[in-house]
């Protein structure tokens, strides 16, 4: 079995559990298919807390529709819960919860940036490549 890992930063924009399970099996289909793959093995997707999507939600939808995709009909959803990530720009320090808390955890100030943990992206798949591409004979 030949494989292909595709890193990269597709992103997902905030949606409902169902419509995000349906825009991670397309994309992961597109990605197949621009690279000639068999199948999508596995998909890491990174979750930020501040995105408000219910992990257990997600995995149930993308159960139900990834059998109606050609290419994803065994495909393993990976996902990776990012924590809040914040800066303070009062004492320089950075802050990292899983809570929904806008506040440095040094000194207390609210005056932060948020550096991580309010996004939702693909991270990673991999890929298993079709005959002729295992053989040469094709192009990834």
């Amino acid at each position: 079995m030949c494989r292909m890992i595709l890193k990269s930063g597709w992103n997902l924009s905030k949606m409902h559990e169902m419509s995000i399970a349906h825009a991670i099996l397309t994309e992961a289909e597109k990605i197949a298919q621009e690279n000639n793959a068999q199948k999508v093995i596995w998909v890491r997707v990174k979750i930020g807390v501040m995105t408000g999507v219910v992990t257990e939600q997600l995995q149930s939808a993308f159960e139900i529709y990834k059998l109606q995709f050609e290419a994803c009909g065994e495909l393993e959803l990976i996902i990776h819960e990012q924590p809040l990530v914040l800066q303070c720009k009062s004492c320089g320090k950075r802050t990292q919860t899983t809570e929904y808390v806008l506040q440095c955890e040094h000194c207390h100030s609210m005056e932060v940036d948020i550096i991580d943990g309010d996004s939702m992206f693909i991270e990673q798949l991999e890929l298993d490549l079709k005959d002729d591409i295992k053989s040469g004979k094709g192009s990834a």
